[in-house]
């Protein structure tokens, strides 16, 4: 059986990873000072560094994309949360990730992205798991991934779960509490908010479905994105790997050390909140 794939595997870059590559190391230089500031003032109020962590999104097949996503992580030694499409996902595929991954098999929180990553609303914003659908469809979705990625994976996948578009309603929310997951990772003030069983792993900064027009607005606005996110204390980073390229591959491989050796940035392992 063929199993489904992204419907736009080529889906468009986003503008700042288009400005002349030439401007590359001014515009992160740019940002790391003023995360460097951000994280200092931070730590100066609280006592204690702000915590970040990546997540993936989108994750099912090997690709040059997703290749170079994951060596950077590698190199660079910080853990991700990839969100794997269980729908997208089959043995074969789950093996050439396992490959690809296999040089450091403790960084990778892999975990359920939706089922199918298809859109089930008729008007409005996006989401696989909102109110134009019936409860206990959503509900048999929801098992059907967990039960699938199961089978592929076996266990490695955590009880974390990332609904495609950050978003889902109060009875999915439910049925991820009753089907036994332990975390959910929406959007920054998603609202309802998650059942006391899910604690909540938001994210709150956009590296690559960006919407500005020109490559200055781009940069200009995940600069004051990721200050704001780190001067809260928490620093929840999405990526789409399908939405690189080699400028944003470069810049994910700056950042990464940048964070990690930040003396102010603690870099978090999601798992740690499902023990």
């Amino acid at each position: 059986m063929t199993t489904r794939s992204a419907r736009n595997p080529h889906p468009p870059v986003s503008a700042l990873w288009k400005a002349p590559r030439r401007s590359l190391p001014h515009h992160a230089a740019t940002l790391t000072g003023a995360l460097h500031h951000a994280a200092s003032e931070y730590m100066q109020r609280s006592g204690g560094p702000a915590k970040v962590f990546f997540r993936a999104d989108d994750v099912a097949m090997d690709s040059a994309l997703n290749t170079a996503m994951f060596e950077a992580f590698i190199k660079a030694g910080v853990p991700l949360a990839p969100a794997l499409v269980p729908a997208w996902l089959n043995a074969d595929r789950w093996h050439a990730l396992l490959r690809l991954t296999a040089a450091a098999p403790h960084l990778w929180a892999w975990h359920q992205h939706g089922w199918r990553h298809r859109n089930g609303q008729q008007e409005g914003k996006k989401g696989e798991f909102g109110s134009d659908r019936h409860a206990e469809n959503k509900t048999d979705d929801i098992l059907k991934g967990r039960d699938k990625l199961r089978r592929v994976t076996g266990n490695a996948c955590c009880p974390l779960f990332t609904p495609p578009w950050n978003r889902m309603d109060g009875e999915a929310l439910t049925a991820l509490a009753a089907a036994g997951f332990r975390a959910v990772s929406r959007s920054a003030g998603a609202m309802p908010p998650a059942p006391p069983q899910l604690t909540e792993l938001p994210v709150n900064v956009d590296l690559h479905t960006r919407r500005e027009a020109a490559p200055h607005e781009g940069w200009q606005a995940l600069t004051r994105e990721i200050c704001a996110a780190v001067s809260t204390g928490w620093c929840g980073i999405m990526l789409h790997h399908n939405r690189m390229n080699g400028a944003a591959a470069a810049f994910l491989t700056t950042l990464l050390v940048f964070i990690r050796d930040h003396p102010h940035l603690h870099v978090v392992d999601v798992r740690r909140y499902m023990l």
